[in-house]
C-alpha cells in the first residue's frame, strides 16, 4: 500500500512538473511572438539610390540624404510626394535641421574636401565649413549650434551662431555621430557609446560591443533609439542610459538599416540600403496621431 501511494505521488509529481514545463513554454512562445510584433515596419517609399541619413524639420517634413543620386529630397507628411531640395552633392554623409530651419548637408567627396553645406529654406546653398576629417556625423544641439562627429580625428565639434568653433571632445575612437539629448551629450563610435554627463564628461554609456551606426532620440521621453548593425538590433535605451528593450531588425526583414529618425510625435523612421523608407510600428514605436498644416515648399 505504501509503495502504491508513493508511485501516485510520483506520477502526480511528474504531471504537475510536466504542467508547469508546458506552461513556462507557451509562455516563452507568447513573449517571442510578442517581441517579434514590437517592430512592424510600414513601407512609405521604395526605390531610393542609397539613402544615408534622415532628418525632420519643425513642420514634420521628412529630409532624405540620398548618396546614390547627390539629391537631397524632402518627403511630404502624410503623402508620397516626393521633391528635390538639392542636387549636385557627392558622397552624402549625413544631414540635420536647425530650429530655423536651415538644411545643413555633410559631404565627404566634393573635390575631394569634406564639408559641410548649409541649406537656407528658400534652397539657397553655401559652404559653411570645409577641412574636416573624416566621414562626418552631424546634429543640431539645444542651443541651436551645429554639432560635427569627425571620424577620422576622434574629434566632436561645435559651430555656433557667431562662427565660433570649440572642440568638445577629441579622444573619441571613430566617433560617427553626435546627439544632444536634453543637455546630456551621446557620441555614437564603432566600439560603443559615450556621453558627456553633466558634470562627467568621460561617462561610458554602454559598453556592450556592436557596430553602431544610426541614432535617433525621442523629444517626447527622451528615450535613444541607436541601430547595432553587426547584431542587426535596434537599442531602445531611456534619458538616464538605461537599456529598455532590443529588437531583432532582421526578425521584422529590417537588416540593412542605414538610418533612423524621430518625428515630433516620436514616431521612428527608417531608411535602408534597399532604398526604402519605412515607419517603424508597435507596443514601442507609435504613428504619429496629427500632421501639421505646411507652409510653402523649398525652392
Amino acid at each position: 500500500m505504501y509503495l502504491r501511494r508513493g508511485s501516485q505521488s510520483s506520477g502526480k509529481r511528474v504531471r504537475l512538473w510536466l504542467l508547469r514545463f508546458f506552461l513556462g513554454m507557451l509562455l516563452l512562445l507568447c513573449s517571442a511572438c510578442h517581441n517579434a510584433e514590437a517592430l512592424k515596419p510600414e513601407v512609405l517609399l521604395t526605390g531610393l539610390e542609397k539613402p544615408r541619413a534622415l532628418a525632420f524639420d519643425n513642420y514634420c517634413r521628412l529630409y532624405i540624404a540620398e548618396s546614390g543620386s547627390g539629391r537631397v529630397l524632402a518627403l511630404q507628411p502624410g503623402t508620397n510626394e516626393l521633391i528635390v531640395v538639392k542636387d549636385g552633392f557627392q558622397g552624402l554623409t549625413d544631414i540635420t535641421i536647425d530650429r530655423d530651419n536651415t538644411l545643413y548637408v555633410a559631404s565627404d567627396g566634393n573635390g575631394g574636401q569634406r564639408c559641410v553645406y548649409s541649406l537656407s529654406p528658400a534652397g539657397y546653398r553655401n559652404l559653411y565649413c570645409d577641412q574636416l576629417e573624416g566621414i562626418c556625423g552631424l546634429s543640431i544641439d539645444r542651443h541651436g549650434c551645429l554639432l560635427i562627429a569627425e571620424s577620422g580625428s576622434g574629434r566632436v565639434l561645435r559651430i555656433r551662431e557667431t562662427g565660433g568653433v570649440e572642440v568638445i571632445r577629441q579622444d573619441l575612437p571613430s566617433p560617427k555621430r553626435v546627439l544632444d539629448i536634453r543637455g546630456m551629450l551621446v557620441f555614437v563610435c564603432d566600439c560603443g557609446l559615450y556621453a558627456n554627463h553633466p558634470g562627467n564628461i568621460n561617462g561610458l554609456f554602454t559598453q556592450t560591443p556592436g557596430t553602431y551606426d544610426g541614432i535617433a532620440a525621442n523629444s517626447k521621453d527622451g528615450s535613444l533609439y541607436v541601430l547595432d548593425a553587426l547584431r542587426k538590433r535596434l537599442l531602445n535605451f531611456d534619458a538616464n542610459g538605461s537599456l529598455l528593450a532590443s529588437f531583432d531588425c532582421a526578425q521584422a526583414g529590417l537588416d540593412d538599416i542605414t538610418a533612423l529618425a524621430c518625428d515630433r510625435d516620436g514616431a521612428l523612421y527608417a531608411a535602408t540600403v534597399s532604398g526604402d523608407i519605412v515607419l517603424l510600428e508597435g507596443s514601442a514605436f507609435r504613428p504619429p496621431s496629427e500632421r501639421p498644416s505646411l507652409p510653402q515648399q523649398h525652392g
